[in-house]
C-alpha cells in the first residue's frame, strides 16, 4: 500500500513472510516468520516537486510474527492525511488460534516512529482486510470484514458483516467496533463441493471438477467524499445473491458512519460474477473498480468465473469501472477498463496444480486523473495437456506436470524460460 502526504513524502506499507512448516504440535501451528513495515521516501530536493518521493529515508517495523504459533500478519492498508501529516496503518493479525484481530498504528512524525499496535476489533471474529478513509475534520474511519461466529467454524445462526469504527482524535482512540451492514459474502469456496478455497489438478482437485483461485476476501472497501453536504462515506463489498451470483454491493453514510443506507448493487449485471472491488475518491467523484466475468459465454451462477459445466476454463475476466458524483448514492453505467479478457484460473501455484490470483487490485485518483492497477494473466504461456488422464481444463501452463513438464516448484529453474509463471501487473488511466 502507498500513500502521499501534503509535503512530497511517499509512505509504502508492506508485509513479508514465508508460509512456514508444520511443527507437529497441531494442524494450526506453523513455524512462520514475517513482518509488517512502513518505508518512507522523501523529496530529493525540497523545492523541486518532480523529485517528490524519490529519496529513500527509512523503514520502520510495525509488527512481527510469533515463531511457532502459526501467527501471521497480512491484509494491510495505509493512508497519510495530507492536512495533519499523520500516517495511519492497519492490518490483520492472524494468531493461528483464537479470533484474528484488526490492529492499527499511527505516526505523527512523518513515519519516523509508529505507535504501539491498537486492537480495533474487540468482540468480532473472522477479521480481515481493513480499509481506512479520512473524514473532513481528520476523522479516521476504518472498515473491515468480520463475523460473530467464532475463529475457525462459524456457529449456526452467525452472520457476516462490514465492521466499522471511527476516531475523532487523530487515531489515538476509536469507537467500539460494530456491525455497519450485514451481507452474505461471495466466496470461492461455494464452488468446490468440499469447502476448499481453490481447486485445480489432483491432489488439489475438488468434487465439482472446477478450476479456480481463491477469492474469499469480501471487503468492504471504504472511501470518503468530503465535498458533499453533508460529507459522505461509501463502502463497496462483494456479496452473494440468493442464486449464488457474486455482485458488488454498496452502502453510504451521511452521518460519519452512525447509520448506513440499505445495500444496493453498484453495477447490476444479469450475467457474470463480480469480486475484489476497490474504491477511491477525488474532487467530488467516488470511483470503483472490480473484476467482472460479465459476458462469460459459459456463465452460470453455480459455477466459478470462466468455467463451463465440464470444468474447462477460458479467458472471460475483465476489470470494470463506475463512478458516483453524489457521494455514492447513485452510480454511472460501468465501463470496461481492460483491453482484453484474461483467464484467472491458470494453475501456476501449489506445485503447478492450482491457481492463485490474489486480491491484488487497486485504484487511486488525483483530480480528474484516475489510475487502476490489477493482476493480469495475458502474458502467461500455456501448453496443451499431453499426459494420460489429464483433465483438459485449459488451465495448464508451460512446464507443468500435465503438459509433460518437470516444473513442480517455484524454485525449479525451468520456469525461467518457459513463461508459465508470467503473471504480471497491468495498469490503465481511466477517463470517466
Amino acid at each position: 500500500m502507498m500513500s502521499w502526504d501534503g509535503n512530497g513524502n511517499l509512505f509504502y506499507m508492506g508485509n513479508n513472510f514465508n508460509r512456514g512448516t508444520f511443527d507437529g504440535n497441531s494442524a494450526r501451528t506453523r513455524n512462520n516468520t514475517g513482518s509488517i513495515w512502513v518505508a518512507t521516501y522523501a523529496p530529493a530536493a525540497a523545492d523541486d516537486h518532480s523529485t517528490d518521493g524519490s529519496k529513500y529515508v527509512r523503514t520502520v517495523l510495525l509488527a512481527t510474527n510469533t515463531f511457532g504459533n502459526g501467527s501471521s500478519n497480512d491484509k494491510t492498508d495505509l493512508v497519510a492525511d495530507p492536512v495533519s501529516g499523520n500516517v495511519y496503518a492497519a492490518w490483520s493479525d492472524f494468531h493461528g488460534s483464537g479470533c484474528n484481530e484488526i490492529l492499527f498504528s499511527r505516526s505523527t512524525d512523518q513515519g519516523a516512529t509508529f505507535s504501539a499496535p491498537l486492537k480495533l476489533s474487540s468482540g468480532i471474529c473472522g477479521n480481515q482486510a481493513p480499509s481506512i478513509a479520512i473524514g473532513p475534520a481528520g476523522q479516521v474511519n476504518v472498515a473491515w470484514f468480520g463475523n460473530n461466529g467464532g475463529a475457525f467454524a462459524k456457529t449456526p445462526g452467525s452472520i457476516s458483516f462490514a465492521a466499522f469504527t471511527t476516531s475523532t482524535d487523530g487515531g489515538k482512540t476509536f469507537s467500539l467496533a460494530r456491525n455497519a451492514v450485514t451481507y452474505t459474502p461471495f466466496f470461492s469456496g461455494q464452488f468446490s463441493g468440499n469447502g476448499a478455497r481453490e481447486c485445480g489438478d489432483a491432489p488439489l482437485d475438488c468434487p465439482t471438477g472446477f478450476t479456480f483461485p481463491r477469492f474469499d476476501v469480501a471487503g468492504p472497501y471504504l472511501a470518503a467524499d468530503n465535498t458533499q453536504t453533508p460529507p459522505t462515506l461509501v463502502m463497496g463489498f462483494q456479496a452473494a445473491r440468493s442464486d449464488g451470483q457474486g455482485q458488488i454491493n454498496y452502502v453510504y453514510s451521511t452521518n460519519g458512519g452512525a447509520s448506513w443506507s440499505s445495500p444496493l448493487r453498484l453495477a447490476p449485471s444479469a450475467t457474470g460474477h463480480q469480486f475484489f472491488p476497490w474504491l477511491t475518491s477525488s474532487d467530488g467523484r467516488v470511483s470503483a473498480i472490480w473484476y467482472d466475468s460479465q459476458g462469460d459465454p459459459n456463465y452460470s451462477a453455480t459455477r466459478p468465473p470462466c468455467n463451463d459445466a465440464n470444468g474447462v476454463t477460458n479467458a472471460c475476466l475483465n476489470v470494470r469501472y463506475a463512478s458516483s458524483s453524489d457521494g455514492g448514492k447513485t452510480w454511472s453505467t460501468s465501463i470496461q477498463v481492460t483491453d482484453r479478457a484474461i483467464n484467472p484460473n491458470l494453475e501456476q501455484f501449489g506445485g503447478r496444480h492450482v491457481a492463485f490470483f490474489g486480491d491484488y487490485i487497486t485504484a487511486s485518483a488525483v483530480g480528474d486523473t484516475i489510475g487502476a492497477v490489477w493482476t493480469d494473466q495475458r502474458d502467461a504461456v500455456t501448453a496443451p495437456e499431453t499426459v494420460a488422464g489429464a483433465d483438459n481444463d485449459s488451465a495448464d501452463i508451460a512446464g507443468d506436470p500435465e503438459t509433460g513438464g518437470a516444473c513442480t516448484s517455484a524454485l525449479t529453474s525451468c520456469f525461467d524460460s518457459t513463461g508459465g509463471l508470467d503473471q504480471n501487473v497491468y495498469s490503465a488511466s481511466i477517463t470517466p
